[in-house]
């Protein structure tokens, strides 16, 4: 009995684990795809918006979040809200990591609107995909 027990919890702790792997994986992969087209998209214009560049980079983020949130909520199959948000926070995470050893910048306005939408889109995504129907009936 308390081999089952053992069993039943690390099979629940992979789960979890790879959920949040798997959406962490997705969103920055999306925010990637959307950062290349988009980039794409400025070099044949010739338009460089660099107002909105920050804030475009957050709704990308947005749409990344989603995406991660909603892949983790489905691989999860339970607590979308939490599994969601921690995978936009550890994104959120890496990105700060990165972007801090590569330059001399600072912690801005922008960086917590970006923490913001990123655990609140993967929030949203992680309940998106716990409460999607797992069979359509026609």
């Amino acid at each position: 009995m308390k081999n089952f027990i053992s069993n039943k919890g690390k099979s629940i702790d992979s789960k979890l684990f790879k959920s949040i792997v798997f959406g962490v994986l997705c969103n920055i992969v999306s925010v990637t795809i959307l950062t290349i087209i988009f980039s794409f998209v400025l070099t044949i214009t010739n338009k460089y918006p660099t107002d909105a560049i920050n804030y475009i980079s957050a709704a990308f983020l947005g749409v990344g979040g989603l995406i991660g949130g909603y892949i983790a909520g489905r691989i999860n199959q339970k607590s979308g809200l939490a599994v969601g948000a921690l995978s936009g926070f550890i994104v959120f995470a890496i990105i700060l990591i990165i972007g801090l050893s590569q330059s001399v910048g600072t912690i801005t306005i922008i960086t917590l609107i970006k923490l913001i939408v990123l655990v609140l889109f993967g929030g949203l995504g992680g309940v998106l995909g716990v409460n999607k129907k797992k069979n359509i009936k026609i």
